[in-house]
Parts: structure tokens; sequence; C-alpha cells
């Protein structure tokens, strides 16, 4: 889902009588939640044998392919 649907999603969820102020808190909710995600994302990537060795692979396909 992208962030503009996440927020709609949010928008529709909302009560009638939510301030502006809820409504940016939510977005500020999504936004954490998303960079979290990402940051999980990496930390799993870095820590995955099988991750580097395809990188290994692609590094070393690039520099094969630039001599």
């Amino acid at each position: 889902m992208s962030d503009k649907e996440a927020v709609l999603e949010m928008m529709r969820n909302l009560p009638a009588e939510a301030s502006l102020r809820e409504i940016l808190q939510g977005i500020e909710k999504i936004t954490a939640s998303r960079k979290s995600s990402a940051q999980t994302q990496v930390m799993e990537l870095r820590s995955s044998a099988e991750a580097a060795s395809v990188l290994n692979l692609a590094l070393a396909a690039h520099y094969g392919s630039t001599n």
C-alpha cells in the first residue's frame, strides 16, 4: 500500500469530528511505522548471508563489465 493509500485509509476510519491535530498524529504514526519497517529490512539484509552473496556476485559482475 502506498503512503497516499495508507493516509486515505486512515482518514476513512477517523470519526467525522477528528481534529487536524489528530489527523497529523495519524500521518506521523504511518511515517514512523514506514521508517521502522525500512530499517528492519535493511538490518535483515545486512545479517543475511544470502543477501551478502548476491551483492558480491552483483559487484563482481559490475566490475567485470566495466573493465
